[in-house]
């Protein structure tokens, strides 16, 4: 079996394992890799609609790609100021805690995830926006950067 094709299973499975959804309108979850520099960066961005009252992520460090040494965030804010963030390790099997923001609103938000140390790093991040009454309202994650 191909290492690509093994490492698509074990990422579904972990989809699965941690509870996210893997068809949802209402969650954005993407998975991704960031490359060998410890300053390696992916940035993406997503919409809440109005009514949003709160926006969260969180983020899991699979374990796919053994890099026990990095620790990947996952930073994000309204109008490309970042400012929340939401971290995990390898060492745990459910990843972070929502960080959520509560202060923003509707608008454009900026995620940003990037790594402790220097080697390839794999991870999952999910974002959502929620409305007054805790219903959350469909949101997509847009891929702008990889560095």
């Amino acid at each position: 079996m191909k290492f690509k094709t093994v490492k698509t299973i074990a990422m579904a499975f972990t989809l699965l394992a941690w509870g996210i959804p893997l068809s949802t309108a209402e969650a954005a979850s993407v998975s991704g890799t960031l490359g060998m520099s410890a300053a390696a960066t992916d940035t993406y961005t997503f919409t809440c609609p109005k009514g949003t009252a709160q926006s969260r992520v969180r983020i899991m460090d699979m374990n796919t790609i053994f890099n026990s040494a990095a620790t990947v965030y996952a930073t994000f804010g309204e109008d490309a100021n970042p400012t929340l963030t939401a971290l995990d390790t390898e060492s745990t099997s459910t990843g972070s805690q929502f960080s959520t923001n509560t202060s923003d609103g509707p608008g454009i938000y900026a995620l940003t995830v990037h790594k402790s140390a220097a080697d390839l790093e794999d991870y999952i991040v999910e974002a959502q926006c929620i409305d007054s009454l805790g219903v959350e309202t469909p949101v997509k994650l847009f891929f702008r950067l990889n560095q």
